[in-house]
């Protein structure tokens, strides 16, 4: 009877030990995943405001300020911190680059993540031959 009291009392020990280990880990497993799933969500403006703003420069043939104002649009319009991106225009009689570049918000601490993306495109205006 006292040995078998005895292993009850160390399994009871057990489980509280498992449970100290398992709900921290869990706890971040769950957060991995918040921050996965914002980093993709981040990413995928990212790209669609890079998008937009080069289609933005081919298509009404804007200068380099009003693209940039285009694809700052955007992003706000879609909850991005304006003070978190930053936006590089190059805009060439031929082509249009877009660059943007953001910082993702971590959910860990400690974590840094930033994403960046790139549109290409030509120019879309009627050139005659000479």
């Amino acid at each position: 009877m006292i040995r078998r009291l005895r292993i009850e009392s160390l399994q009871r020990g057990s489980a509280t030990a498992e449970v100290a280990i398992l709900v921290p880990l869990l706890v971040l497993l769950i957060a991995l995943i918040v921050q996965f799933t914002e980093y993709a969500h981040v990413n995928q403006v990212c790209e669609s405001a890079s998008a937009y703003g080069e289609r933005f420069a081919e298509l009404y043939q804007g200068n380099q300020s009003q693209a940039q104002q285009a694809v700052a649009t955007f992003l706000r319009t879609q909850g991005i911190n304006p003070k978190s991106y930053q936006i590089s225009v190059s805009i060439s009689p031929y082509s249009v680059i877009i660059n943007v570049r953001t910082k993702v918000p971590s959910f860990i601490p400690f974590l840094k993540l930033v994403v960046s993306s790139s549109a290409v495109g030509n120019q879309q205006r009627f050139r005659p031959e000479e």
